[in-house]
């Protein structure tokens, strides 16, 4: 069995028109701040909703981390028409 490459996504963008998928930055912060409610705090694991700053803003520089470190993980900020719409992870899933 061929072993994984490795394959370095910090900077990569994906855009289709309107949408586009980048890596969050801290300037991101503030404006996302006010998409969360209860239920995103629960699938976050934020301990309260919505989040403080800080909170929010350390999680932006954990998802950067994931990215730097090679895990299995990498968290795109989404952007719909110029504005921070959500957030979505891709995933590497093991062979077999």
């Amino acid at each position: 069995m061929a072993a994984a490459k490795h394959i370095q996504v910090y900077d990569t963008t994906l855009r289709d028109g309107d949408l586009l998928l980048r890596p969050w930055t801290t300037r991101d912060v503030e404006q996302s701040l006010a998409l969360h409610d209860i239920e995103i705090a629960r699938w976050f694991d934020f301990p309260s909703s919505p989040p403080s700053r800080d909170e929010h803003a350390a999680w932006v520089g954990d998802t950067r981390d994931e990215w730097a470190d090679s895990r299995s993980k990498a968290t795109f900020l989404v952007e719909w028409q110029g504005r921070v719409a959500g957030s979505v992870d891709v995933r590497r899933i093991a062979e077999g």
